[in-house]
């Protein structure tokens, strides 16, 4: 338990101000998840229902998702570039 808690991957926001909350997230979710509503204080999704397939990630519409450890969550609005 906690081994790799630092380590692990999950889905995390870069930048919690700039979420729309128009559930686009939560539509594609296989889980029947609803990330926008579920980021905890590390600005990461903690459920353990998450499967981390990555599909919020590419159907957010302002980009603010990423699957990153917790250490590179901390930085709430960190700006994370993508192509």
């Amino acid at each position: 338990m906690g081994l790799g808690k630092r380590t692990d991957l999950k889905i995390s926001v870069s930048n919690k101000d700039l979420c729309r909350s128009c559930g686009k997230c939560s539509k594609v979710c296989p889980m029947q998840l609803a990330p926008y509503k579920e980021f905890s204080d590390k600005n990461q999704i903690d459920n353990e229902h998450c499967i981390r397939c990555s599909t919020c990630v590419k159907n957010c519409p302002v980009e603010i998702l990423y699957l990153g450890t917790e250490e590179e969550a901390k930085g709430c609005n960190l700006e994370i570039s993508r192509k």
